[in-house]
């Protein structure tokens, strides 16, 4: 049987609970430590009796915070009350209390934040959002904020809130099954434990294990710090040009030298790298990061004369790396040696193998930890060595085949390129195939679309042979609810008004009418929105009341930090308040007060200005300072629906998702 156990914490001055419940027998357990009610005994023995029976606690951002405090909880044997609770979540947030090392947790702890790398700032995602993106029937957020001594009504609402915490991080983790089950299998096999490692972490910890079995000396300490690298002395000796634009291109990246630092060690250009040419009417743009092109507001499609072609460099950031001998400086060239034959041993299990997926993404983790300080593969010029050389490589492959008569360059980015070629040329177009993948020792993979619909480079639809489309940017609509392995619109993007996309996407694929399509579909979720707004601001829903025709003001209505809405034919305006900055506050205080004589206008204008007009008179007494308005869905009136049951297909502004489709659609055909 299943020894997971789900649970959640809340906490206030006055009330502390725990939440659990067996996530796959769905027993239940609440504990309460308050001003009414001291469950500290039952708590401490029923968390030793999960001890015991080597059980296994899943929670969500538990390692950071719910651990730590029962951790201190199980250290004072369960003696405690709601204050002394209060007073080690209020220093856990003060940074005076750390959490526990791995090896001194007592309970094994499984955090689904942890493994789906949401602590990593560009992916933070909280619980709430992710009820967004699972659909839930409810989105509830904290009710009373964390300084508030609850009342006795105020403490079974916060029961509600803490079980229902606990249900949609089960729910949660239901989704996340293929990533625990991938960790558990690794874990067994590799003699490790991986649960709580993320996707990057797995990669890198497994590529520093393997180097060090093969001899390679590796160790946080030991790094390839740079004071600088010359752009010069890291391109290939292979990499030539024959079109002028591009020779150009060539030496002004030689000129380029990176020598100064950001805030982690990663080397800068003394001034920012953005390199563009034209060739055949074609842009390039080119920087330190990586090349990007693409034709913008076209539909292009195959024909009986032309094949339309996409070609990507398989695993190409490792195998530039081995085929050219490039490696962390303090590594050694065994460096190469190892990470060949760990690529090769990948190809020995099948693509569902757990093992599989973790050379996998071992063999991607030395990239990206090559510019990180922080990580054994630190050296900047291994970093540049890759990016820079991977997009001459690209370039070359580019110049060889625009050389073909009508061929139309679609795209190149990263890894590959998309080009429109006449059937004719094949012949000539394999010979180009052949010599780069000679040249280079790289291997090429190519898939044959049937139409690619391209807004710009970051946001197309390209529909394959088989049928399979591809999705980027504005077009993705698949979300993990609906494949967990998706990468159109993973768990930290936002998955609202899902109908836009699948309605530009019936229009551009199957020649179905925009508004025939919104106007039919019966998925409620795909017409609902997000609004996310930080702790420090509040979100409010304006609606315009009237009595007897005549507007008599407005009602405000403070919503949660993250709300479900959807636009509607009635309802209100979304608008953020926001904290006024310092600077705006001290403008407010020194400057000049006045109000208009006639329409009451009220000005505030710095110190030792003058008003706007004589019509400005100065005040006495100073209004008091509102916050920062800023309107959300602007145009729009929208309803709060973060109950499901609040959803009104009556209601519903079809016109606004409509619209919002055409926009993306119509854009190809200008």
């Amino acid at each position: 049987m299943n020894l997971d156990y789900c649970y959640d914490l809340e906490c206030y001055p006055n009330f502390f609970s725990c939440c659990v419940i067996h996530i796959d027998t769905g027993d239940k357990w609440f504990f309460e430590i308050s001003d009414w009610v001291n469950d500290s005994s039952e708590l401490f023995n029923f968390l030793n009796w999960l001890k015991h029976t080597q059980a296994r606690m899943v929670g969500f951002n538990n390692l950071a915070y719910d651990y730590t405090l029962l951790h201190h909880f199980l250290t004072l044997s369960g003696h405690v009350n709601a204050t002394i609770m209060y007073d080690l979540s209020y220093r856990w947030f003060n940074g005076e209390i750390k959490s526990p090392w791995p090896n001194d947790i007592m309970i094994p702890q499984l955090d689904l934040f942890k493994i789906h790398h949401f602590d990593n700032k560009s992916k933070m995602v909280s619980l709430k959002v992710l009820e967004f993106n699972m659909r839930s029937d409810t989105i509830k957020d904290l009710p009373f904020k964390p300084d508030t001594r609850l009342t006795l009504d105020q403490a079974k609402l916060m029961r509600i809130y803490n079980e229902h915490d606990v249900t949609e991080t089960i729910k949660f983790y239901n989704f996340s099954i293929p990533q625990i089950e991938f960790r558990d299998k690794l874990s067994v096999a590799q003699n490790k434990n991986f649960t709580n490692y993320n996707d990057t972490k797995i990669g890198e910890q497994y590529m520093i294990d393997y180097l060090i079995n093969e001899g390679v000396n590796v160790n946080k300490h030991s790094t390839s710090y740079r004071e600088c690298v010359a752009v010069k002395d890291i391109i290939l000796p292979y990499v030539t040009f024959t079109h002028p634009a591009l020779n150009l291109v060539l030496d002004e990246f030689k000129t380029k030298v990176f020598d100064k630092k950001d805030a982690t060690g990663g080397l800068l250009l003394r001034s920012e790298l953005n390199i563009e040419t034209c060739i055949n009417g074609f842009q390039l743009n080119m920087g330190s990061g990586g090349i990007h092109g693409s034709i913008n507001r076209e539909i292009v499609t195959d024909s009986d004369t032309h094949v339309l072609l996409d070609w990507d460099v398989v695993s190409f950031y490792p195998n530039l790396s081995i085929r050219n001998n490039l490696y962390p400086e303090h590594l050694g060239f065994r460096f190469c040696d190892v990470y060949l034959k760990l690529y090769e041993h990948r190809k020995s299990f099948p693509k569902s193998a757990p093992e599989n997926g973790m050379l996998k993404l071992a063999l991607n983790s030395i990239y990206g930890n090559s510019n990180s300080i922080y990580s054994p593969f630190y050296d900047p010029k291994y970093t540049l060595s890759i990016t820079i050389n991977g997009q001459l490589l690209l370039c070359m492959l580019a110049e060889k085949l625009m050389l073909t008569p009508d061929l139309k360059m679609i795209q190149i980015n990263t890894d590959g390129l998309t080009f429109l070629c006449p059937k004719r040329y094949l012949n000539y177009i394999n010979d180009v195939w052949i010599w780069w993948q000679d040249l280079t020792k790289l291997e090429l993979e190519s898939n044959e679309y049937s139409m690619m619909a391209v807004r710009d480079v970051n946001n197309y639809i390209a529909l394959k042979k088989d049928g399979k489309v591809k999705r980027i940017g504005c077009y993705a609509y698949t979300t993990p609810v609906e494949n967990p392995a998706t990468r159109e619109r993973p768990w930290y993007k936002d998955h609202s008004a899902l109908v836009i996309p699948k309605a530009a996407e019936a229009a551009i694929v199957n020649n179905i009418n925009i508004s025939e399509f919104i106007l039919n579909h019966r998925d409620k979720y795909d017409f609902m929105l997000r609004a996310k707004i930080p702790r420090s601001s509040s979100l409010v829903l304006c609606e315009s009341q009237y009595w007897d025709g005549k507007f008599i003001g407005d009602k405000k209505s403070v919503l949660q930090n993250v709300t479900r809405y959807v636009v509607s034919k009635t309802g209100g305006r979304l608008i953020k308040l926001m904290p006024n900055t310092l600077k705006q506050c001290l403008a407010w205080e020194e400057g000049g007060h006045y109000c208009h004589e006639v329409t009451g206008d009220y000005k505030v204008v710095r110190k030792g200005k003058k008003p706007p007009s004589n019509k400005y008179k100065p005040v006495k007494t100073k209004l008091k300072m509102t916050p920062r308005e800023i309107g959300l869905q602007v145009g729009a009136l929208v309803k709060e629906c973060n109950d499901v049951n609040c959803f009104s297909w009556e209601n519903l502004d079809y016109d606004y998702y409509i619209k919002e489709a055409h926009k993306i659609v119509d854009c190809l055909f200008d």
